[in-house]
């Protein structure tokens, strides 16, 4: 019986040697491996200015940005206040970037009517002639003008042209209020009595022959 004590107490004695000499290599390697270096900070390059440029399409060369991504105005949008909300989901305005300002990516696009607006969020959106831009998020990509012409709860979204002004199917020079350019009156069609020069000529020729024979 004695003999089994000392057995138990032996083995508790030996488990109990062993765990501490694991605590210490545990310890001591813990304290040898170096920390990991921390991550390095990248730091995002600073945002380059808004630029437009034009494309072309259907309805003839529009204003884009710089990927060729078609921008659009809204019919009466002059403060950006006429599309908030729900709104800015389907037509995200083109907002120019916190440092620079939108410039002209084509001698086309004239620097002078490019410019910024605010909006009621703190941001500036970009404007051309004074009139607030937008993309349409059913466009796929470059290339593509779905919201061209375009009426829905908002208004009427038309692209816009060089010269600052909406593009309408069937005037590229229409304001951007949506009115058309008058239009050039019709030139009236020919009557049945004009009678053709050659016709006319002969005519003449048979009246004179036959003044002269009654004169005999």
């Amino acid at each position: 019986m004695r003999n089994t004590q000392l057995l138990v107490l032996c083995g508790a004695a030996m488990l109990a040697l062993v765990a501490c000499n694991r605590q210490a290599a545990d310890t001591e390697t813990a304290a040898t491996t170096p920390a990991a270096p921390p991550a390095p900070v990248v730091t995002p390059p600073p945002p380059t200015p808004t630029a437009l440029t034009l494309a072309t399409g259907g309805a003839g060369s529009y204003v884009a940005d710089s990927s060729g991504r078609a921008v659009y105005v809204l019919e009466g949008d002059d403060t950006a206040t006429k599309c908030t909300g729900d709104c800015i989901k389907a037509w995200p305005p083109v907002l120019a970037p916190p440092a620079g300002a939108p410039t002209a990516a084509s001698p086309s696009v004239q620097t002078a009517m490019i410019g910024t607006i605010p909006r009621g969020d703190g941001s500036q959106q970009v404007t051309y002639n004074g009139h607030p831009l937008y993309y349409y998020t059913e466009d796929a990509g470059p290339g593509t003008t779905k919201g061209h012409d375009m009426v829905d709860k908002w208004g009427e979204w038309y692209l816009v042209g060089p010269t600052g002004l909406a593009m309408e199917d069937k005037d590229s020079d229409a304001a951007v209020t949506g009115e058309a350019a008058p239009d050039e009156p019709a030139t009236a069609p020919a009557t049945d009595t004009e009678m053709p020069a050659d016709k006319e000529a002969d005519t003449k020729t048979d009246t004179e022959e036959k003044e002269s024979t009654s004169e005999y």
